[in-house]
């Protein structure tokens, strides 16, 4: 409703009986408009609301690029409502006049579900006839507040209806707009009541990057020892991975009751994918099997030596990822495999490794060798801290070749960490770290691993 216009032409203003106000194609009240034609009951111009300038518009006449507009006023002393046509005449033919449809169905034609849950739309069926063999599905719409058909919407047509009470307080449902244009389906209970599975039939546990209750493996029913395996997806949904890899998302719910009893809600679409045989998805390792290497170090890498036999001669290294916070198998990662694994204690408050065995090792163990996680320590006459080439200061360092002299090794900063730019090249990582004691002295910290490349001439 705009203010009172200016002055406009008499022959411009209509009374409330030239026009009606409708709900437009989304079941908004008001957003439209029926300007009726004087002696003529069988035809009409339809108009659509525009919010930017809170005008009605032709709708026929915008296709042919003419604006041709109404303003809806209201009279200060009776709030009688009235029309202010704009300067534009029409240029379109007028449309067939059809009033507009309300229709009101009992409870005993229409079906509501999952009214009460929060974490999916409220669902509603309306049935054709009294036999409920086919309906339409609609879902409630929380932008225009009302039921939308699902099968009419995916046609770019939206029909509407509303939940209402009649006379008794009884709940009924008043349809807006025309008829459907798609066709009623069959009426299957079972998608729109799920079957609901106790604990027993379920577990949950942490997914592959060891984020917990972010996986529930479901045992098969009907083949004993197998299992299917749902990912957590949105909010408490989880959706089978193996049936999403086929094109198909089979899906569940995860739901607790008042008591704290878990429980699952399976969702309509069967599986397409089989149940694979159930295994035990982790292992922990005690730590008598595994070495913790620079826990502390605000610059390195935490590392864990996993030792794979008892004389402790052969291992796997794992480095710690912060994106995933996991460890991951160096080796494996390099060949663009992700083997991973957790810290966690026990009960008794025992440091464990966690070992995720989904995807195993694709490298070869390496022979363990402790000289490689000890630290040598340089003092600041066995290296030289200078600018690089950009003129960037300490972001160069020369190491000299103990062994040669005249000769070194070049290293540049990268993240608070030097690296060896020769050996870089050579796809092998060499670092070594910038230290500074009390006194203000420097003194460089590394480790026993020998360059790949040649100490150069400084």
């Amino acid at each position: 409703m705009t203010k009172k216009p200016k002055e406009v032409d008499e022959n411009m203003i209509l009374g409330s009986e030239r026009f009606e106000l409708r709900r437009n194609k989304s079941g908004k009240e008001n957003g439209g408009l029926i300007l009726l034609i004087e002696n003529d009951n069988l035809h009409c111009y339809k108009y659509y609301f525009d919010k930017s300038d809170q005008k009605y518009k032709c709708s026929k006449c915008r296709e042919k690029h003419v604006t041709v507009t109404a303003t809806l006023h209201e009279k200060e002393e009776n709030g009688e409502k009235y029309l202010a046509l704009g300067k534009n005449q029409h240029i379109c033919e007028p449309v067939k006049y059809e009033p507009e449809k309300e229709v009101v169905v009992d409870s005993n034609n229409f079906m509501i579900f999952d009214q009460n849950d929060d974490t999916k739309p409220t669902r509603l069926v309306l049935f054709t006839s009294n036999s409920k063999e086919l309906c339409y599905p609609y879902y409630y719409h929380k932008k225009l507040k009302k039921f939308t058909c699902s099968g009419c919407l995916y046609k770019n047509k939206t029909i509407t209806a509303k939940i209402i009470k009649n006379g008794n307080g009884e709940e009924c449902l008043l349809l807006f707009g025309n008829d459907h244009i798609c066709k009623p389906k069959k009426f299957i209970l079972e998608e729109y009541e799920p079957k609901i599975m106790n604990e027993s039939a379920f577990l949950i546990t942490a997914n592959q990057y060891g984020k917990p209750n972010s996986k529930i493996i479901l045992f098969d029913p009907e083949k004993d020892g197998y299992s299917f395996s749902y990912f957590a997806d949105r909010g408490s949904s989880f959706t089978c991975t193996r049936c999403k890899e086929l094109g198909k998302l089979t899906r569940l719910d995860l739901c607790e009751k008042e008591n704290g009893e878990k429980y699952v809600k399976l969702g309509p679409t069967p599986h397409i994918c089989k149940s694979l045989k159930y295994e035990k998805a982790n292992e922990f390792v005690k730590s008598s099997q595994f070495v913790v290497i620079d826990r502390d170090d605000e610059i390195k890498r935490t590392k864990v030596i996993l030792f794979i036999d008892d004389a402790k001669e052969l291992c796997y290294q794992y480095s710690f990822i912060k994106d995933s916070k996991l460890f991951q198998c160096s080796a494996c990662r390099t060949l663009s495999k992700q083997v991973s694994a957790k810290l966690v204690k026990d009960k008794n408050g025992e440091e464990l490794f966690q070992l995720y065995k989904k995807n195993a090792h694709v490298c070869t163990p390496k022979k363990f060798v402790p000289e490689e996680y000890q630290r040598k320590i340089i003092p600041e006459s066995g290296f030289k801290l200078s600018a690089n080439k950009t003129g960037k200061p300490n972001s160069k360092l020369v190491l000299y070749d103990p062994e040669k002299k005249g000769y070194g090794y070049i290293y540049s900063i990268s993240r608070n960490t030097f690296y060896c730019l020769k050996c870089q090249t050579m796809k092998k990582t060499i670092s070594l770290r910038l230290r500074e004691k009390e006194s203000g002295e420097k003194f460089v910290e590394l480790s026993n691993i020998p360059h790949l490349c040649k100490s150069e001439r400084i």
